[in-house]
C-alpha cells in the first residue's frame, strides 16, 4: 500500500509527462505525448494515457494504451483490442510499483466492455522480484 495517496490523471493534466518519460531508463517513444497525439489522430484508434502523481505532483508511473477498432458499429468491441506498444513504466520504489498496479487496474476496468483483450508489447522485461504485471494478471 502507498504511504501517500496517488492520483491517476490523463496525460494532458501532467505538465512534466515527457520529462518523466525522458528520464526513465525504459521510457520510449511510445510513451511520449507526440506518439500519443499521433495515435489519437489515427482512424479507429482511441488513446488511454494516464499517469500516477503523488501529493507533490511528482509523476511516479505512466501507462499508454491504444484501443484499436478494426470494425465499426454495435459489434466493434468483438474486433477491438487495447495495445500497449511498450509496457507501463514506473519509479523503482514501493510507491511506483503500487502506482503501476493502480494504473493497470484502472485501464482494465475502463476497457473491460470496450475490447476483447489487451496486448502488451514490452521492450524490456521487468527484472524485479515484485513484478506488478504478474500481480495484475
Amino acid at each position: 500500500m502507498s504511504l501517500h495517496p496517488l492520483r491517476l490523471l490523463p496525460y494532458q493534466e501532467i505538465s512534466l509527462w515527457d520529462d518523466f518519460i525522458d528520464a526513465h531508463p525504459t521510457g520510449s517513444i511510445f510513451h511520449t505525448t507526440g506518439m500519443i497525439r499521433s495515435f489519437q489522430a489515427t482512424k479507429r484508434h482511441a488513446v488511454f494515457a494516464y499517469g500516477a502523481v503523488d501529493v507533490n505532483q511528482r509523476m511516479v508511473a505512466a501507462l499508454v494504451a491504444t484501443q484499436v477498432n478494426t470494425l465499426g458499429g454495435m459489434m466493434a468491441w468483438l474486433a477491438s483490442r487495447s495495445i500497449m506498444h511498450a509496457a507501463p513504466i514506473y519509479e523503482d520504489s514501493p510507491e511506483g510499483r503500487q502506482a503501476v498496479r493502480d494504473l493497470i487496474k484502472f485501464h482494465d476496468s475502463k476497457m473491460q466492455k470496450r475490447v476483447i483483450f489487451t496486448e502488451i508489447r514490452p521492450i524490456d522485461a521487468p527484472v524485479d522480484a515484485d513484478n506488478p504485471f504478474i500481480d495484475c494478471g
